[in-house]
């Protein structure tokens, strides 16, 4: 199952889509709350 769910992961460099180009509003308050939660979360992750 581990492995099943890696693979599914996606490298975020390939991806095209912006907060500016996001197919739905974000408020600029909701985009920077967005922003600095994943920053928060993926610089305490450990990747494997």
């Amino acid at each position: 199952m581990e492995h099943e769910m890696k693979s599914m992961i996606i490298d975020g460099k390939d991806n095209k889509v912006t907060f500016y180009e996001f197919p739905y509003y974000l408020s600029e308050q909701t985009r920077t709350l967005l922003t600095s939660a994943a920053f928060v979360y993926l610089s305490k992750y450990r990747f494997c």
